[in-house]
């Protein structure tokens, strides 16, 4: 299964945008493209436009859809999310910075060959990247506990091996500052493929001791029921706890990554 989630998106074209997966267009455009943003094309359209300032919601196909991060085959622990965010450093990266947009293609192709960091949001060399301070940030407390424990302190040694083993699926594979499109879920085949990924793979494998399913947003659309059989392995995090989505060390999501170390 991972292997068809990987070949849906290898029919995905990068090479100008918009960019979106091609059987995702009819449902992207329903409403005349309303929950769209076509005006921003790059990072000069960006300065350049009046109103350079505080971002629309709307999904912003100008960058590269980023339905996952991270090696999905081989990581043990994943995490369910929403939807990539957004900041200004996202357009200037993938318009100034080849390296970084080849990056972020080679993820979404699933080639780590010769890449340190699978999990990019945990590479030091992209420390000036905002998907850098958000997954850094909130594994801050988990990782220095790792580094403690495992690495003699080192905390290089440790984002590298949490980096390793971790990876993060998006509902919404789409760009925007904050999600109002909630009407496209149930549509996006892009959507479909994912929670059937997660359904008839993640979840057997958490259910048999393989991985790690950490549940963080959007519980009711991804359909994963918390189970007290399952609930070391299986983390459903509740209303209350998915919009912060804490993956600290007191966190449902950070104390089970410490426990698979071996870091009660």
């Amino acid at each position: 299964m991972p292997n068809e989630l990987i070949k849906f998106w290898q029919r995905s074209k990068l090479t100008k945008p918009p960019f979106f997966h091609p059987d995702d267009e009819s449902t992207l455009w329903q409403g005349n493209g309303r929950f769209l943003d076509s005006e921003i094309t790059d990072f000069d359209t960006l300065i350049s436009q009046k109103q350079f300032g505080p971002f629309n919601d709307k999904l912003k196909l100008s960058l590269s859809p980023v339905p996952y991060a991270g090696d999905v085959a081989h990581a043990k622990f994943v995490i369910l999310s929403l939807n990539p965010g957004l900041d200004y450093v996202d357009y200037w990266a993938e318009t100034r910075r080849p390296e970084f947009r080849k990056r972020m293609e080679d993820n979404l192709r699933q080639s780590f060959r010769g890449v340190e960091f699978p999990f990019f949001g945990l590479d030091p060399e992209l420390c000036w990247h905002g998907g850098f301070a958000y997954w850094e940030g909130k594994l801050r407390g988990v990782i220095r506990k790792i580094a403690e424990k495992s690495f003699d302190e080192n905390y290089f040694k440790a984002l590298r091996d949490l980096s390793k083993k971790l990876a993060c699926l998006e509902l919404v594979p789409y760009h925007s500052p904050s999600f109002h499109a909630h009407a496209l879920i149930k549509d996006l085949p892009s959507c479909r493929i994912v929670k059937e990924f997660v359904h008839e793979s993640l979840v057997p494998d958490a259910k048999a001791g393989k991985r790690i399913l950490i549940v963080t947003r959007q519980v009711k659309e991804w359909k994963i029921q918390r189970d007290p059989k399952f609930a070391k392995n299986i983390i459903v995090y509740s209303s209350a706890h998915a919009r912060g989505a804490s993956l600290g060390p007191k966190s449902g999501g950070g104390k089970a990554i410490l426990r698979d170390y071996g870091i009660e």
